[in-house]
């Protein structure tokens, strides 16, 4: 017996179980031909453990595949918010025909691996616009990540998306993640951009907001991803990255998502 028909005769045992009743009213089958069928499917599966592990994993990566198109539907019906918040740094023109949303914590170690292949991207494709919002999910086990945050927030507010993009890319050359961030690292940055964080500055609506917007998309951590068309987003057209892609997954997100925007 196959691999592939294993698996087909174990999701068939599966689905006979959770509609016996029914079989039973539809199909008269005896207590003792039902108990045949499942001492067969028994002796199978002893024999066979590997057909479960696959019928697992299938089930699991159907599970994935649900959970990534509900977090797409989320991120269409939240575009405008996505998109057009004045008060989150950005960098390229508000008329992209795409966007990449990047969800991200200065001392998420992944986030920083991360920040080069964003760099690259936005060499390669200058018609995108890019988008970063300050998520500090760590900001209570790590203060500095809460303070680089809001820091990286009042320079885009203040100096614009240049300057911000020269702390951002400086704080992540550090490469002083999960717990290595220090307030000096970033008041060295803010002296080498001749800037000053001003504590009446308050970015935390902004903060929640972002927070917010991440648990509606159904984000748990960082890095998260959403690569989306400016018009007619779509399932088919909208990809969703929850964790780091790699180089070339998110170039074709990029590619997809230029190419299907008209």
């Amino acid at each position: 017996m196959n691999k592939k028909f294993s698996i087909c005769f174990l999701l068939s045992m599966l689905s006979f179980y959770s509609h016996a009743e029914h079989l039973n009213q539809s199909f008269k089958i005896t207590t003792e031909q039902q108990s045949a069928i499942e001492r067969i499917s028994s002796s199978y599966l002893i024999n066979h453990p590997e057909i479960i592990s696959s019928v697992l994993k299938k089930i699991t990566d159907n599970a994935n595949v649900d959970k990534i198109e509900g977090m797409k539907k989320a991120a269409i019906e939240n575009q405008k918010d996505l998109l057009n918040d004045k008060n989150t740094p950005s960098f390229g023109s508000e008329n992209a025909p795409a966007s990449v949303v990047v969800f991200f914590d200065y001392q998420c170690i992944y986030c920083s691996r991360l920040n080069p292949v964003i760099e690259q991207m936005m060499k390669t494709y200058p018609q995108m616009r890019f988008i970063f919002k300050e998520w500090p999910i760590f900001g209570k086990r790590w203060p500095e990540s809460l303070q680089a945050a809001k820091v990286g927030l009042q320079i885009f507010k203040e100096k614009g998306s240049e300057a911000y993009l020269k702390y951002h890319n400086t704080l992540f050359s550090l490469e002083h993640n999960e717990g290595k961030l220090t307030t000096s690292d970033i008041s060295q940055i803010e002296t080498f951009l001749n800037f000053s964080y001003k504590k009446t500055f308050n970015p935390i609506p902004t903060l929640e907001n972002i927070n917010n917007l991440a648990q509606k998309i159904g984000f748990g951590g960082t890095p998260a991803i959403i690569v989306i068309p400016s018009k007619n987003a779509g399932l088919l057209n909208t990809t969703i990255f929850a964790g780091m892609p790699g180089t070339e997954q998110l170039q074709n997100a990029i590619d997809t998502a230029l190419t299907t925007h008209y």
